[in-house]
């Protein structure tokens, strides 16, 4: 949905900010866990009615999303790591509502 339309405005760059994490030593699927982790905060945050941190962390799941995705191919994606990005961000997509 809106997320290509994002990213196709930034993606330049998330481009160089995926070669830099990659530099350090980080891997996708490193960055897709923390992902998940950053969209697993939004949830009791939203409970609590924290709708300010809840965005914050929603905005951080997203950008690790674009990150994780842009890393994987700036390496070597594999079936594994794709799969690992859908199911969780289907499980943070299903937590959300």
């Amino acid at each position: 949905m809106l997320d290509r339309a994002v990213l196709a405005f930034l993606q330049r760059p998330i481009q160089s900010t995926a070669r830099r994490i990659c530099q350090l030593g980080l891997r996708a699927d490193q960055v897709t866990w923390l992902g998940f982790l950053f969209g697993a905060c939004a949830v009791p945050m939203i409970i609590w009615h924290q709708m300010e941190w809840a965005l914050v962390f929603i905005g951080l799941n997203r950008l690790a999303d674009g990150l994780d995705g842009a890393m994987a191919r700036h390496t070597q994606a594999t079936d594994r790591g794709a799969f690992l990005d859908i199911t969780l961000d289907f499980l943070f997509y299903s937590a959300i509502p």
